[in-house]
């Protein structure tokens, strides 16, 4: 129940009480008041009637019509009316009676009184006539006593008179009705005590209210607040309108909840941050535990608390042979005890202390780990532990050998490779010019080693390898440095050497090889080396520059017939000048944009009509001429620079496709790409991304890669054309035939023209033999839906001689000579 119907029961009860007493009091109050003057005036009125003279008079006389002025004289004191009955007898008889009219009663139903003894004063009674209620006043009339003057003491004093005094001459009796004591008192009920008790009600109501607005509704809202707060919502607020206790106990509860509030919040930090600690340490204790590092927790005095499972897996000690032993005792204990000190000083000051050294496990086995010290500390920022962290590093020790063997060694013939032996050419290079001494660089080639690999296959070209490697090995100083460059290149460093030593030792390189490898297989292969020699410091104290003489010198020996020696010479010095002055050319070419492309027509030999263009590079010399390829390409590919012309051909010959319509024209652009484009691992996306910004066709455009430059690269071939191809680019073989498996390898590519060499097209019409080769390339390609191009068409005879064997397509001179797209498009419109 709340407080509101309870106050509302508690205010009702009291004011029906209130109400209750307050009319019953005065309701009896005036009751009583009011049958006091009705007594009062009955009294009064009879004591009228027994003096007054003219009654006594009449009584005395008995003249019963003499009563009726004095009575009606008496009556006018009745103003409330209440008199309904006045008699007036003598010891016989009733010699009066007057009756109210209103009064419906007989009088003979008013019981009468015996006069004999009533010689008393006034008698006062209630009388009950016809169920109704009257006052009764019956008094004597006595007689009036008269002296004369002779004799009155006599008179006085004698008995007779006394007595005749005392007797009563007659009696008057007065019945007062109460009916208008009940009307009064109906009238005070009505007019005076219900009116009071409906104000106490509606006071008390409005009292009910002012409680309610200002003390019920406050402790209601109140309550509501309480019960939504302890429901959770801490946020809610009492809203106090009253400047008074209640207000100030609003104020009160705000300010408690506020602090319950903030307790509360303050707690589920708490709550949360220890949850959270909670969770982080079981989240360290797991880690620590399935940790795969050795992890070991000491005291202070660096005395054993706690070690994980991989502590006992890599050290070999069980926990309970490590709990309470001293760290250093368990490891570390080949340093000195010095050591020791300054390692928990270091750790004592803040520091890390980190190391990798050997250990040994329980059983003596060395290992070898990287151990970490670190120390932990307390709230207070007192240190309080030390924390061990032993990592196993012997696998990787291992493996880092193995990296550095593998990044310094030749994996096929374990030779140093190009980065270890440019090392050891840098520190020989400088130990000559220190001491002042000589050597000598040795480059090796074996030569036709491509043709090797393609008939005899690459496993064979492997053990070939391995072979010439031991032989090397077998044939050098223990100084002497060995490296395999790429390929089938080698190198030696003869240190502390003359020209003689050197070229002796190539000759003995040459005919050990040509002796060792004279009979490889069935087939009877011989197998020969060309050396160039290059000396330091007669030749360069520079590593590249000294590689370049030694390189220049071995193609001196391939150029002079193989299977031999060449030491490098002022002539082949000019060579690599030469070499680095078009490599310098070469890069601002590229740096300035002075390159052009230049387009030569591919003619349909069937219709004249021309089928497309292949795109061929210029570079503009310093006078404004036009360089060929031919005169500047090998130093690029020798230099490094060939991969940057290639994307400048692929973005340039993209722009100018999109530039003269030439998709609308369904003209097709040839593009050339360099054999190392095949292998470079960016080439791929830079064609699709300036396919992407040029909005070319790739329909349209074709890709010429040589057939050497395939062949050589067969796998990264495949791959790079078979993913162009997807984008829907085609491939054209250039320089078709003059390989040694050029058939064998076409059916694994995705080639869609196959372009014959020229060799085989300039003397086609007086050359029976190139008429066979052309026409054997003519028949395969057909019969493998292969486009044949003729390339250096140069008369009439030729394009005859093509048509009957079965050349479609033809390139040359005959039909024009390469010119600037400008110039094309201009003379085809």
């Amino acid at each position: 129940m709340s407080i509101r119907i309870k106050l509302i029961l508690f205010i009702s009860g009291i004011i029906i009480i209130i109400d209750a007493l307050s009319c019953m009091s005065f309701f009896f109050y005036s009751k009583k008041r009011y049958r006091v003057e009705l007594r009062y005036f009955g009294e009064t009125l009879v004591n009228l009637f027994s003096r007054d003279n003219e009654i006594r008079y009449a009584l005395e006389y008995e003249q019963p019509l003499l009563f009726a002025s004095p009575v009606r004289r008496i009556k006018e004191f009745d103003r409330e009316n209440v008199v309904c009955y006045i008699s007036i007898s003598n010891d016989r008889e009733k010699l009066f009676e007057d009756k109210a009219t209103w009064l419906d009663i007989e009088t003979n139903e008013i019981p009468g009184r015996n006069h004999q003894d009533d010689t008393s004063d006034t008698d006062y009674r209630v009388i009950t006539v016809s169920g109704k209620r009257f006052y009764e006043y019956f008094t004597p009339i006595r007689e009036r006593q008269v002296f004369s003057g002779e004799g009155l003491a006599e008179q006085i004093l004698s008995e007779e008179s006394v007595n005749r005094k005392n007797m009563p001459k007659g009696f008057v009796q007065v019945l007062l009705s109460t009916h208008r004591l009940d009307e009064k008192i109906r009238s005070v009920i009505i007019y005076s005590i219900m009116p009071v008790g409906i104000g106490i009600v509606f006071g008390g109501l409005g009292i009910m209210l002012l409680l309610t607005k200002y003390i019920v509704s406050p402790l209601q809202h109140l309550t509501n607040v309480t019960l939504e707060i302890a429901g959770g919502n801490l946020d809610r607020k009492v809203h106090a309108s009253h400047n008074d206790e209640i207000g100030q106990l609003c104020d009160n509860f705000n300010q408690m909840t506020d602090a319950l509030r903030n307790s509360h919040n303050h707690l589920t930090a708490e709550i949360a941050d220890h949850k959270r600690a909670k969770e982080q340490l079981l989240k360290l204790s797991q880690a620590v535990e399935q940790s795969f590092t050795a992890i070991v927790i000491t005291d202070v005095a660096c005395a054993i608390e706690h070690v994980n499972p991989k502590f006992t897996e890599v050290t070999g000690y069980a926990r309970e042979e490590a709990l309470g032993n001293k760290l250093f005792d368990l490891l570390l204990f080949n340093m000195s005890d010095e050591r020791h000190e300054n390692i928990i000083t270091m750790v004592l000051s803040g520091e890390i202390w980190r190391k990798e050294l050997v250990n040994s496990r329980k059983d003596g086995e060395q290992f070898f780990a990287q151990v970490t010290i670190s120390a932990v500390r307390g709230d207070d920022g007192y240190i309080i532990n030390f924390i061990g962290v032993i990592e196993d590093i012997t696998e990787r020790k291992k493996f880092e050998e193995m990296l550095v063997v593998m990044a310094e060694h030749d994996p096929l013939t374990n030779l140093f490779n190009r980065r270890r032996f440019q090392v050891e050419l840098e520190y020989w290079l400088g130990y000559s010019k220190r001491y002042n001494t000589g050597g000598a660089l040795l480059f090796l080639d074996i030569d036709n080693f491509k043709y090797i690999n393609d008939t005899l296959g690459h496993k064979v070209g492997d053990e070939i390898l391995v072979e010439f490697a031991i032989l090397l090995k077998e044939r050098v100083r223990p100084n002497d440095i060995i490296a395999r460059l790429g390929g089938d290149e080698f190198a030696v460093i003869l240190p502390n050497t003359n020209v003689d030593h050197a070229r002796s030792f190539a000759e003995q390189i040459t005919q050990s090889a040509q002796k060792h490898f004279r009979v490889l297989n069935e087939r009877g292969h011989n197998i020969t080396t060309s050396l160039g020699i290059a000396l330091f410091p007669d030749h360069s104290l520079e590593a590249d520059a000294l590689l370049a003489c030694a390189d220049m010198a071995m193609y001196g020996a391939k150029e002079a017939g193989k299977n031999q020696c060449c030491i490098f010479s002022l002539e082949q010095k000019q060579n690599i000048e030469s070499r680095f002055l078009w490599d310098k050319r070469i890069r601002s070419a590229l740096g300035k944009d002075d390159f052009e492309i230049y387009l030569q027509p591919i003619v349909d030999l069937r219709s004249n009509a021309v089928f497309g263009y292949e795109a061929l590079l210029r570079m503009v010399g310093e006078n404004g001429e036009l360089i060929p390829p031919a005169e500047f390409l090998p130093y690029a590919e020798r230099h490094g620079s060939i991969l940057d012309i290639d994307r400048w051909v692929v973005r340039n010959a993209f722009r100018l496709f999109v530039r003269y319509n030439m998709q609308e024209k369904k003209a097709v652009l040839e593009i050339n790409l360099s054999g190392k484009a095949i292998t470079d691992s960016g080439m791929l996306s830079f064609i699709k991304e300036e396919l992407s910004a040029s909005q070319a066709d790739a329909r349209y455009i074709t890709f010429e890669v040589t057939e050497s430059a395939v062949v050589e690269n067969i796998e990264y071939a495949r791959y790079f054309m078979n993913d162009l191809c997807n984008q829907g680019f085609r491939f054209a073989l250039d320089d078709f035939g003059i390989g040694f498996c050029s058939f064998t390898y076409l059916k694994h590519l995705p080639v869609d023209f196959l372009k014959i060499d020229g060799g085989f097209i300039r003397n086609l019409p007086d050359n029976p033999t190139d008429q066979c080769f052309v026409k054997a390339i003519a028949d395969i390609g057909n019969g493998l839906e292969k486009k044949i191009i003729a390339e250096f068409v140069e008369n009439k005879q030729t394009i005859s001689l093509l048509k009957e064997i079965g050349v479609v397509y033809g390139q040359g001179h005959f039909f024009s000579k390469a010119l600037s797209a400008s110039e094309i498009f201009k003379t085809s419109s």
